[in-house]
């Protein structure tokens, strides 16, 4: 997971002021992140949608 989250923070270095805003989900169990909404069940760990915390 920390090369996604990498990957999301170069893109947001390249230009923070159009960044687009969304609203992100984190898996507290495996750290799987995903915009805009969660999916049913993550593809890392198989955690149920229900276990995403919205990120501030």
């Amino acid at each position: 997971m920390e090369k996604v989250h990498a990957e999301l923070y170069k893109e947001a270095l390249k230009d923070p002021e159009n960044f687009p805003i969304k609203d992100w989900y984190l898996c507290p169990i495996c750290g799987y992140t995903v915009a805009d909404e969660p999916p049913e069940r993550r593809p890392v760990c198989g955690a149920k949608e229900e276990k995403f915390s919205k990120a501030a």
